[in-house]
């Protein structure tokens, strides 16, 4: 069975398919719905797509399950209709493309059933004001941090550096504002890095958050090409792990620094290319078994680590220490100040404000 297309038709009573399944691609191709239109509870398995398609009264998208993609960009509104989206669920087939900012989806049909980044972050921006109209603020940010994200995917880096970068450093520290955990860890990491001078700390991750960007874009470019299935627990874990939970590794390589001092994480100059790759990544497995063997000795001397952490509390004031050069207090302070601002958007889903 082919694509169902709804071409020029119009619906002038209300239209219900509560409590349905879809397993065919679902057209509404200049589409008019003059009732309501009703489709609560249902699965749709593949693209769903409203293109150029009137709603004059309600769009109820409540519980409603899209397997592949839903492409609003293209609906409208009319006389101050509204769109039922509580408890959807969204599921993009399109490959993002985070380090290269270029769509990878299959190329889109005349109704456009795979939708480009730009189509979805127009998608989410719609339910976004839908949930804010509702005043349905912790939905509203949910919907505000995807259509962030896609608004990142969709920006090239080498045609909108500044704006990618600024979005790169809000995804990667606080995830748009969403993670409260995430920029509490950075806050205290880079702190605490700043403070023992382990300056060269910072390359360390820059070297780390690069490598997973290109790993995650890796692994999704041979998905597509091999025509793999990524639906599985297995996959998804590992693109999770890989892709959306990179802080832990951040964190991880600021701790296996400050606890073992004397590791060794640049290869010998003399070393060819793919000699350098191997003694890296011997020194990686190093780094992690120096990690565990000395975390049991952490604080064995408590007078020395008291005065650490004594000192490590005193230097969040900017002048309790008159022997800081006015350039490393210009530093910590704006990066504080960075973090403190990720900190307090943050906790926007718990005082209701956007």
């Amino acid at each position: 069975m082919g694509d169902i297309c709804f071409k020029n038709a119009i619906f002038e009573t209300d239209a219900i398919f509560s409590n349905s399944k879809f397993y065919s691609p679902i057209n509404f191709d200049h589409t008019s719905f003059k009732g309501l239109a009703i489709l609560d509870s249902c699965e749709f398995k593949e693209n769903v797509v409203f293109l150029y398609t009137n709603i004059y009264e309600t769009l109820s998208l409540r519980s409603t399950t899209f397997r592949r993609s839903l492409n609003l960009a293209y609906i409208n509104l009319r006389n101050a209709s509204k769109i039922e989206s509580h408890d959807i669920k969204l599921a993009w087939k399109s490959i993002p493309s985070a380090s290269i900012g270029y769509d990878l989806s299959k190329n889109e049909n005349m109704w456009k059933e795979l939708p480009k980044h730009k189509d979805i972050q127009e998608t989410y921006r719609l339910l976004k004001l839908e949930a804010i109209s509702k005043k349905d603020n912790i939905l509203a940010i949910q919907f505000n941090q995807k259509e962030y994200e896609k608004h990142y995917l969709k920006l090239w880096w080498f045609k909108n550096i500044g704006n990618k970068f600024i979005l790169f450093f809000d995804k990667n520290i606080s995830n748009f504002g969403t993670s409260v955990l995430r920029v509490l860890l950075w806050f205290l990491a880079i702190n605490l890095t700043l403070y023992l001078k382990y300056y060269y700390v910072f390359l360390y991750l820059l070297c780390i958050i690069v490598f997973c960007e290109i790993l995650g874009l890796f692994i999704q470019i041979c998905g597509y090409i091999l025509r793999m299935k990524l639906d599985s627990f297995v996959s998804k874990f590992i693109l999770n792990f890989i892709i959306e939970y990179r802080y832990l590794y951040f964190f991880y390589a600021i701790l296996a620094v400050l606890v073992y001092k004397d590791m060794t994480i640049k290869p010998e100059p003399q070393y060819g290319f793919f000699e350098s790759i191997y003694h890296l990544t011997i020194s990686a497995i190093n780094n992690v078994v120096s990690f565990f063997k000395h975390l049991s000795n952490f604080f064995v001397d408590n007078d020395k680590w008291q005065d650490q952490l004594n000192g490590f509390i005193q230097s969040f004031l900017p002048f309790t220490d008159i022997k800081d050069s006015i350039s490393e207090l210009l530093l910590q302070g704006c990066v504080n100040i960075s973090l403190l601002y990720q900190v307090i958007k943050s906790f926007r889903k718990y005082s209701k404000k956007l």
